[in-house]
């Protein structure tokens, strides 16, 4: 797990998961658990979703989320962001070599923040 917080307070938490689906009753209760957590970003990869899967089934309360599922088996990202953040995605900056979303987030004294989040492909070399 990998955690930062930045300068405009905002904490970011990635975690490889190996199945997003399998995890949701986790983490469900530790954000129903968890006071504080208005500024908290989850990453997410290897998710291994599929479009057969709808956002709502894997809502997380209080938070908004983007996913990039892999076509076949194993791999995704999903990005979970709290209700009252200014945030969108930024398809613009994404490809279909990388498994990965992009946000910006408009910061409370109008900053912008670009976050990434990406999954290793085994097969991509850079």
């Amino acid at each position: 797990m990998l955690l930062n917080r930045n300068k405009a307070g905002y904490v970011l938490c990635h975690l490889n998961v190996r199945s997003l689906y399998k995890s949701l009753d986790e983490l469900r209760y530790l954000i129903g658990h968890c006071e504080g957590l208005n500024r908290l970003f989850l990453s997410f990869s290897e998710t291994w979703l599929s479009s057969e899967i709808p956002d709502g089934a894997i809502s997380l309360p209080g938070y908004k989320l983007y996913r990039k599922d892999r076509d076949g088996h194993g791999g995704g990202v999903v990005v979970y962001y709290p209700d009252g953040v200014k945030a969108k995605r930024r398809e613009d900056l994404e490809c279909t070599e990388i498994e990965g979303i992009w946000m910006e987030v408009v910061t409370s004294k109008k900053k912008r923040l670009l976050l990434f989040a990406v999954q290793k492909q085994c097969d991509f070399i850079i």
